[in-house]
């Protein structure tokens, strides 16, 4: 590990290795057609061109248009990025914050996916040219590249006499690369005392680490010989820092140093604990983290559901390439029950809904922590829809309210990450099904179900009122989000990713794009450019633009396009069952299968190599009818989506011997009759060892009954047995 670590971070610290995103691509701004929308034909020709200005009106272009938009944006965007993760972290200790790990993955995850997808190896390298920035600044004091040796908590139970001395600075045991910013805490109240240490971030540092796991596990898809510099040198820098530094120290470590309590919740009666991650959940799902709120217990906390998601990328990773991310025998089991009781707790905290789809047909949603932010101040007015700034009076908790719609893009990652690598982890929860509930509750629940004026509800359960409204001084006053203005997250928030599950999702954000870039930007201002209340007035606070006049818009379309642009096409079918190769197969076993983002599955099945089609089905369980026995049978599953068809292996095993075959030699001969002989006991007395097949009746006893049925069974030598 440290020859890792010197061998990368120094090199970056000194300044041998120089991370900086070149602009590699020229950038021309698109042209609106008249018609409104924009001119972005750019390899339809001369003629497309000379008709859009002739006849004033927009010609269909081809599907390459958006890929075309985002190469240009991109560069762009790439750039912005550097430099606002440059400015956070250099900007300390003054700054006091690590938000330089904060915005890439809100800029880049969707784009990161959607390269990955679309086999687009140049995004992919220029994505990981840029996360490999952040390594410059894993120190202990924004000076040295040394590990971090002392951790701050801010709520040791040891030093808990009240509220100041409860921020303490302790050892850690093992010493760990962090990313931390200056956090001045008061020590002393009469007179006022303060002092400054270094502190993790763990909003920011989860995110962060999610998306480089993320990477990571991308990155290995790619084969060997077309993986750049940049990738290969993310995936070593950062395979021990993902590992080691973070997912073991949180997760795993008895440091317990997963410095966090729900939102609000540090003055409950049971909160005053220190916890490693899987320690946590473990409480959470015994109620144990305070009873005084209903948020103090809740599950869907970014955070956690951004780490959840980390451990399995992390998990899938070191499955594709044990050898560039290691993780040891012990931590690996650690982080597999980690998942188990992330699963297991995700499971207890989802709620059914009962939806119709667009055209009126019953389909079942999700929820999740049903309820259990109602108290939460930011929660407090989620049923006042109102479209005046509310009052204390309007103040309306909502029974069932649930993540609000902006936050909870979160869910869409870690639900992906549970479901397609369950092959990885050992679950069969959640499958496809689950993925369509989450999807459904987006497209029907959260969405308004009109093409013509599309909007979508602040929180995830369909409610519709006030989030996050604040009235205090020292809390930016009068500030909050009116109904429809979480919307925005609709296209920012990955959301049409989930189209691969649920075909409404991608008619969805087609009508979208329409929308935000119409001639016509009433409906898009009014609901998708974010008009929050901050200080008491209404602003427009986001939007979308490729014309690089605003740099949010611009980035906010870079967020959107590739999101709906991405190709899932199906996984290969993994997990086969029978084992590839194995033998003594029971001739009437079932075949089984995984298949990530398969709708339905081709299986083909027969003694012959290729095995012949048998049938199209959606379930990943296959019944071949009763086989023949000791014989050898191949099968192949081609798995399916709207996207296309991936072409599986072909596997194959070995059926049993014949019961009445003791020798497995295909017959039942006089070779047989002699084991039998030996074996024969009597009536009610056990066999001797050794003679367990030959008792085929399963009576404890090998005697007349089981001759008979062996006798039965006799075909001589060279035939099928007779039976």
């Amino acid at each position: 590990m440290k020859i890792i670590l010197r061998n990368n971070i120094g090199l970056y610290k000194k300044g041998l290795i120089n991370v900086h995103i070149q602009r590699k691509w020229s950038t021309t701004p698109y042209r609106r057609t008249l018609s409104g929308n924009y001119g972005i034909c750019k390899r339809a020709g001369a003629m497309a061109l000379f008709l859009l200005v002739s006849i004033s009106i927009a010609v269909p272009c081809f599907a390459g248009q958006y890929d075309d938009i985002i190469d240009d944006l991109w560069p762009y965007v790439l750039q912005k990025c550097e430099d606002m993760i440059e400015d956070y972290f250099q900007g300390h200790p003054n700054n006091s914050s690590t938000l330089g790990l904060y915005y890439p993955p809100a800029y880049t995850i969707n784009i990161l996916r959607y390269a990955a997808y679309n086999g687009r190896i140049d995004i992919l390298d220029s994505l990981a040219e840029l996360l490999l920035i952040p390594i410059n600044y894993l120190q202990d004091d924004y000076s040295t590249s040394t590990p971090a040796t002392k951790y701050l908590y801010l709520w040791h139970p040891d030093y808990a006499t009240n509220w100041y001395n409860s921020r303490t600075y302790l050892d850690l045991v093992t010493p760990a690369y962090i990313w931390q910013y200056d956090y001045t805490f008061q020590i002393n109240d009469d007179p006022p005392e303060y002092d400054t240490k270094p502190r993790e971030d763990l909003k920011n540092s989860a995110q962060f680490i999610y998306l480089i796991a993320k990477a990571i596990n991308l990155f290995l898809d790619v084969p060997a010989a077309q993986r750049t510099a940049n990738m290969n040198n993310l995936i070593t820098s950062y395979a021990p820092i993902v590992h080691i530094h973070h997912y073991k120290r949180w997760v795993i470590e008895d440091h317990h140093v997963y410095q966090t309590r729900n939102w609000g919740c540090n003055a409950c009666t049971n909160c005053w604990e220190t916890y490693n991650f899987t320690d946590f959940l473990v409480a959470m799902g015994n109620e144990a983290l305070g009873n005084e709120y209903s948020y103090c217990n809740v599950l869907s906390r970014n955070r956690y559901i951004w780490t959840i998601g980390g451990v399995v990328e992390l998990l899938a990773a070191h499955q594709k390439d044990p050898a560039l991310v290691p993780i040891g025998s012990d931590d690996k089991q650690h982080y597999l029950d980690f998942i188990d009781i992330a699963t297991d707790l995700l499971q207890d905290r989802i709620t059914l809904t009962n939806l119709t789809d667009l055209n009126g047909n019953p389909v079942t949603g999700l929820n999740i922590d049903s309820g259990r932010w109602r108290e939460h101040h930011e929660f407090k007015f989620a049923g006042y829809e109102g479209l005046t700034f509310p009052t204390p009076a309007d103040e309306s908790q909502v029974a069932d309210i649930s993540k609000e719609f902006g936050h909870a893009r979160s869910l869409i990652h870690m639900f992906d990450a549970l479901y397609r690598y369950r092959h990885v982890t050992g679950q069969t929860w959640p499958d496809f099904s689950v993925l369509e509930q989450v999807a459904n509750q987006v497209a029907y629940k959260c969405f308004n179900k009109d093409l013509a004026y599309p909007k979508f509800r602040n929180y995830w359960n369909g409610s519709n009122g006030w989030f996050r409204v604040t009235f205090y001084p020292d809390d930016s006053p009068n500030d909050g989000y009116p109904p429809y203005q979480c919307g925005r997250w609709a296209l920012t928030g990955g959301y049409a990713l989930m189209a691969v599950f649920n075909p409404d999702l991608g008619t969805i954000a087609n009508r979208l794009w329409e929308v935000v870039t119409d001639s016509d930007q009433t409906h898009a201002q009014e609901y998708f450019y974010a008009r929050v209340y901050s200080n008491g007035s209404q602003r427009d606070g986001y939007g979308f633009d490729t014309t690089y006049t605003d740099d949010t818009r611009t980035i906010n379309t870079i967020r959107f396009l590739p999101s709906w642009r991405a190709v899932i096409k199906p996984d290969q079918a993994v997990k086969p069952g029978p084992a590839p190769g194995v033998s003594d197969v029971s001739v009437d076993a079932n075949l089984s299968w995984m298949g990530a983002y398969a709708k339905t599955y081709d299986v083909y099945f027969g003694t012959i190599n290729p095995p012949a089609f048998v049938q199209n089905q959606s379930e990943s369980t296959h019944d071949p009818g009763i086989m023949d026995y000791l014989t050898h049978y191949y099968w192949k599953i081609d798995c399916q989506n709207n996207n296309g068809t991936t072409t599986g292996q072909v596997w194959s095993f070995t059926t049993e011997s014949h019961p009445a075959d003791f020798d497995s030699d295909g017959d039942a001969d006089q070779e047989d009759f002699g084991i039998f002989q030996a074996c024969l006991s009597g009536y009610n007395r056990p066999y001797t060892g050794g003679c367990r097949d030959t008792d085929l009746d399963n009576d404890n006893d090998v005697d007349l009954d089981d001759f008979g049925i062996f006798q039965s069974c006799m075909g001589g030598t060279n035939q099928q047995p007779g039976c």
